[in-house]
């Protein structure tokens, strides 16, 4: 099987294309779900007997789940605001990529501490899910922005923003400690420390 021929290279196509959407805020939940996907399979060859692993390997299947659908999510929520700009209408649409913000940060968070559990041959691709996680973050993160700009609720907006910051502060340092962990791992003789 050619992997190229699925389905995600239709969806490709269609990001590809000239129209609104899908756009950044669906690219933010594809980005989520391949890095849950790549971390269950990390899992898949960890410690079954773990419980930690155990408990894991559930949270991203769920994670992966939820990011997909997700994508579709911010598709229509998109379309239902261009079809009536409201405040109700930005609102929803803003709350998708806010879900897929909180949800990024949640499963990084949990990533930085299997990273000590994992079958250490694998480091390499459990590094790989979490960045898949915080690109995921950050992107989902600008089309908040762009939402909350249009806001007539300031307050609203202003909360979701300080939110926001304050858990985007904790990514960076979550994601120095990614970086850390992997780095310890994989020993490269080629680079000072």
């Amino acid at each position: 099987m050619k992997y190229a021929d699925i389905a995600i290279k239709s969806y490709l196509d269609e990001l590809a294309a000239r129209k609104p959407s899908p756009g950044g805020g669906s690219a933010a939940a594809l980005f989520a779900a391949i890095g849950c996907a790549l971390m269950e399979m990390v899992l898949n060859y960890s410690d079954g007997k773990n419980t930690l692993i155990k408990k894991a390997r559930q949270r991203f299947k769920a994670g992966r789940t939820a990011f997909v659908k997700l994508i579709d999510d911010d598709i229509a929520a998109y379309k239902k605001y261009s079809f009536e700009r409201n405040q109700k209408n930005l609102k929803e649409a803003a709350s998708v990529p806010l879900k897929i913000c909180l949800l990024s940060y949640e499963l990084t968070e949990q990533s930085l501490k299997l990273l000590k559990v994992v079958n250490k041959n694998l480091i390499s691709d459990a590094g790989c899910a979490v960045y898949g996680l915080v690109s995921s973050f950050k992107t989902a993160r600008v089309s908040v922005d762009i939402n909350m700009k249009y806001m007539e609720d300031k307050r609203f907006a202003v909360a979701v923003a300080a939110k926001l910051n304050k858990l985007e502060k904790k990514l960076l340092s979550l994601e120095k400690g990614v970086i850390c962990s992997v780095n310890k791992i994989i020993k490269k003789p080629w680079q000072k420390y």
